[in-house]
């Protein structure tokens, strides 16, 4: 039996044994990169980065500092980094895998735009408008021209595309590319659906801005309506909604419905997340600012308190959730 089995073995060409590896190698870091973002979406930075340690060393043992593989790492530790709001960090090591992939793959692959995409979003955070939206326009050609104009990749560029320039104060230009991108999910998957959801959720917050109160209010609506079915009453998106809508009411002066959505999404996150949570620390702050604006200053004053101490403590997620209205992640 031992003489036989040697015998296999060794009739098997070396290169397909090591392309068998490769592959085995290669799924093994897609599977770890899979889980540490769900660890880094969840705001769980201990085990996203435990898991992205496992990750970025099978790539740099056995796929070497010029692989597609590394790339990925490199992209995912970036991707940490980004969401715990240390964007010169995190820029450097979204340059590393863009240059990377740029080299392997060429300009015209799907995880090269990815790369372009992330780092147009930390540009605009740091207020590089005109280097993000260079980077976005490059990203969204790439999609376009490998996909086409009806795949979520390609939608969600025109979605981050439109907050850039919510963010640059040019909301025509914001308006017509959050339509646009929900055509574009309505097309893909219907209109009971998280993408489409969050869609109109920015065009909520576009109309806000520009005084449409009314029509912010019917897409807030909508947009609770489709998380309440596809998430149910205890999820973060949910409650997001909920806060949203409470802050229009209180730009309309209706506060008696803002202060109950602020209530009821605050016991979700504090049921959910826990008091030390930032989306809590937000529902606080957010009550403070109701009960100051009618004069209930006790209220204010004792839920600031509270805010203070527990602000401190949630600060490394802060930013993570500041973003997450109007960036698509996919």
């Amino acid at each position: 039996m031992i003489n036989k089995f040697l015998v296999i073995f060794l009739t098997t060409p070396i290169w397909a044994y090591t392309q068998e590896q490769d592959t085995f190698i290669v799924k093994q870091i897609d599977s770890l990169i899979k889980v540490s973002r769900g660890f880094t979406g969840k705001g769980d930075f201990d085990n996203a980065w435990s898991v992205h340690q496992q990750a970025d060393s099978l790539a740099h043992n056995f796929l070497g500092e010029h692989s597609a593989g590394y790339a990925a790492s490199c992209f995912n530790k970036g991707r940490i980094l980004d969401f715990m709001g240390k964007f010169i960090e995190a820029e450097e090591w979204y340059l590393r895998s863009k240059t990377i992939r740029e080299k392997v793959l060429g300009k015209e692959h799907p995880d090269y735009a990815w790369s372009l995409n992330n780092l147009a979003a930390i540009y605009k955070e740091m207020g590089r408008y005109r280097e993000a939206e260079k980077l976005h326009l490059e990203a969204k050609t790439i999609r376009e021209n490998y996909f086409g104009k009806e795949h979520p990749d390609y939608a969600s560029t025109l979605n981050n595309m439109a907050a850039l320039y919510f963010s640059m104060g040019h909301l025509e230009k914001a308006q017509i590319l959050y339509q646009e991108s929900k055509s574009i999910w309505v097309k893909l998957f219907g209109t009971n659906h998280p993408y489409y959801a969050s869609c109109i959720n920015n065009l909520a917050v576009l109309h806000k801005h520009l005084g449409n109160y009314e029509e912010a209010e019917k897409l807030y609506r909508e947009a609770i309506q489709i998380r309440e079915q596809v998430f149910g009453k205890q999820h973060l998106e949910y409650a997001q909604s909920l806060n949203n809508l409470a802050i229009l009411y209180e730009a309309m002066a209706n506060f008696v419905n803002a202060e109950s959505l602020y209530q009821e999404s605050g016991q979700i996150r504090l049921q959910v997340f826990g008091k030390e949570h930032p989306e809590y620390v937000q529902s606080l702050h957010n009550m403070a600012l109701l009960y100051s604006h009618t004069g209930q200053l006790e209220k204010a004053e004792s839920l600031l308190e509270e805010v203070t101490t527990l602000f401190k403590k949630a600060l490394g997620l802060i930013i993570r959730i500041m973003r997450q209205a109007l960036i698509i992640w996919l």
